[in-house]
């Protein structure tokens, strides 16, 4: 029965050696792709690792809601061509049920130093699609695939304080410092000039059969 149902669905199946990891590495890949997602949902809810069970629903539900960009589709819209909904029954991300400003990729940029995103303001949505308001004042509808949450900006601090130097002490410390360089050179006489090479001018060898007189 299990063979009959992969087959219809087009999922290929291959057999592995028996107590030998090494041999099914993709299967052990997801499996520690989900014991992440389990600890992650342990410490989002202050839970001791004991409570795995507890949290095994909701991190194999996120697995199964986390959309893939190869297809763009989730795992479960593949499977069962409709979305997936929470035992709640929302099919939405918090930040898509209320109206404030959200990040829409752009899709056609007049160069490639444009940014790949703009912020419009969200005024309404449904799993499918979303009404907004470009910074230009339209409102058009687009799809929620294209929407991303803004998050609240950062602003870091500086750590050291700017000390502003005194032009009179950064002048003494530089004529200090020439005159410690200038110490060990030897010095030349200042009566007569120095010497110069003397350089003689000759024909260029290919005129050298042509030149007579020079």
């Amino acid at each position: 029965e299990l063979k009959s149902f992969l087959t219809s669905h087009n999922i290929a199946t291959s057999r592995t050696t028996p107590y030998n990891p090494q041999g099914n590495g993709q299967a052990e890949r997801f499996n520690g792709t989900i014991w992440k997602t389990v600890m992650l949902a342990l410490k989002s809810r202050d839970l001791k690792t004991e409570a795995w069970e507890d949290v095994l629903d909701v991190a194999l539900h996120s697995i199964r809601s986390l959309l893939c960009t190869a297809t763009n589709t989730t795992p479960h819209e593949r499977m069962f061509t409709h979305q997936r909904r929470t035992s709640n029954g929302v099919s939405m991300p918090s930040w898509l049920t209320e109206a404030g400003p959200v990040l829409m990729k752009k899709h056609v940029r007049n160069s490639k130093y444009d940014p790949l995103v703009e912020e419009v303001e969200l005024i309404e949505s449904n799993p499918e699609y979303a009404h907004v308001r470009l910074p230009d004042g339209r409102e058009t509808t687009v799809s929620t695939r294209s929407l991303a949450p803004r998050g609240e900006p950062t602003l870091i601090e500086p750590n050291q304080e700017v000390v502003e130097e005194n032009p009179s002490t950064s002048l003494d410390l530089n004529k200090e410092t020439c005159t410690e360089e200038t110490q060990g050179l030897p010095k030349t006489p200042t009566g007569t000039p120095p010497d110069r090479p003397v350089r003689s001018r000759q024909p260029p060898a290919y005129l050298k059969d042509y030149v007579t007189d020079f």
